[in-house]
């Protein structure tokens, strides 16, 4: 068997952190990974953009909506640190967005113990948002 740190995933390469995306991780000031604020950037910035915006490659559309799962040790991670960050951040841009397409959520995770929560939050699409 594997010791945990060879099944946890290598550090994304440099290639990863550049342009505009990135010089908002560069400026925030937070413990949370720098993969994670990039990821909760991206994801909410493709769902400001919704599906209108695309690329084609290969004979296919690739649309701006992204969807992730952020990982990591309970209270240790920094999950919720890294959304709390580029949330902030975006909602100062569009506070529309934010109170429309922002729904948090709380889920119970079952152990063999007892139940605990979970941070979550969901982003509805442009076309699906509260009224």
């Amino acid at each position: 068997m594997s010791a945990p740190n060879e099944l946890w995933p290598k550090p994304p390469a440099s290639e990863v952190f550049r342009g505009l995306a990135c010089k908002v991780v560069e400026v925030v000031d937070t413990e949370a990974a720098p993969i994670s604020l990039l990821i909760h950037f991206f994801v909410a910035i493709g769902n400001i953009f919704g599906r209108g915006p695309y690329c084609k490659l290969g004979g296919s559309k690739h649309f701006c909506n992204l969807y992730a799962i952020v990982c990591g040790d309970s209270s240790k991670a920094r999950k919720g640190t890294a959304w709390a960050q580029i949330r902030e951040i975006i909602k100062s841009v569009d506070e529309n967005w934010y109170s429309q397409c922002v729904i948090p959520l709380i889920l119970a995770r079952a152990s063999t113990t007892r139940a605990f929560p979970i941070n979550a939050f969901l982003l509805v699409t442009p076309s699906l948002r509260r009224h």
